[in-house]
């Protein structure tokens, strides 16, 4: 594995035809602002590592980080509607509304076939991505099948591999998918085009394999599935069982040359590491949420 420079060629003389879109988390609903800001700040370093920039980034939100956005082509859209927090304070998920939201102005924009690849705000991206899909442009989409977690309490990775544990089955940013303008919603509540059927990125392949337009592998690792950073929504907010700690912890990564490609290729993870004691760390940020909304619920 090699890591390509920082930044990339330089395409603004031509239409995008490739787009990022991200769901963020409302101020209101996060237990931790800050590291809700610092994990999109790193997702956004590893796009701007990308080789080729002739991409936008759109980022469905309802507060605007302070984050650095230089050298990107960053669009935020802030939300009509209030935070995801109900009557008693307990916040909720609002990522498939604002990933319609993406659709809708994801329609405003285009006037050609583009690819789209939803990204959550605390994934990393491979540098080579947008180049390896726009120079092989197979009019159908990509899929990671291959790709990395890292558990952020300890600074252990393991590989997602295609035939026992592929990636697209644990995390949301696992696909590149092609669009033509037809097939994105024109208005909202508009769910009958294409781009509305790739709502859950368990049957992002499914929804394509059926339409006829088979999304291609990937073959190399393509993404990071940062886990265990205070403010992952599958078992902090969910309070979901926790199998990818136990999947990553079993068998990390030990050889010394790997992991320094790793960290050339995404140099965001030094920064990600909690102190020692991260263990007391993930758990404290738990209960910490717990009795936030056990205080919600009294007062309500």
């Amino acid at each position: 594995m090699s890591a390509p420079e920082h930044g990339g060629s330089d395409h603004s003389d031509q239409p995008i035809r490739f787009y990022f879109g991200i769901p963020l988390r409302a101020r209101a609903s996060a237990l931790n602002w800050t590291q809700v800001c610092d994990n999109l700040a790193r997702t956004l370093d590893s796009l701007a590592r990308q080789t080729r920039n002739d991409f936008r980034v759109l980022i469905s939100c309802h507060d605007i980080p302070d984050i650095d956005t230089r050298g990107l082509n960053v669009r935020f859209l802030q939300a009509g509607f209030a935070p995801p927090v109900d009557e008693q304070g307990k916040p909720r998920s609002d990522k498939h509304k604002k990933k319609r939201r993406l659709g809708h102005e994801l329609a405003k924009e285009v006037t050609d076939g583009v690819y789209f690849m939803p990204l959550d705000a605390d994934d990393l991206i491979h540098p080579e991505l947008v180049e390896k899909v726009l120079s092989d442009d197979n009019r159908r989409g990509y899929l990671i099948e291959r790709g990395w977690m890292f558990n952020t309490a300890t600074g252990h990775y393991r590989e997602c591999t295609e035939k026992q544990n592929p990636f697209w089955r644990y995390c949301g940013s696992c696909a590149v998918i092609y669009f033509e303008p037809d097939e994105l919603p024109l208005e909202k509540g508009d769910k009958s085009r294409y781009y509305s059927r790739f709502l859950n990125h368990i049957h992002y392949a499914e929804v394509a394999e059926e339409a006829g337009r088979p999304l291609a592998p990937f073959s190399d690792a393509m993404a990071v599935y940062v886990i265990n950073h205070g403010e992952n929504d599958w078992t902090v907010y969910r309070q979901r069982p926790d199998g990818k700690t136990h999947y990553v912890e079993q068998r990390p990564v030990r050889d010394r040359r790997q992991l320094q490609a790793l960290k050339v290729l995404y140099p965001q993870l030094d920064a990600a590491t909690p102190p020692p004691r991260a263990w007391s760390w993930v758990c404290q940020q738990s209960r910490r949420l717990r009795r936030r909304l056990s205080r919600r619920s009294g007062h309500a």
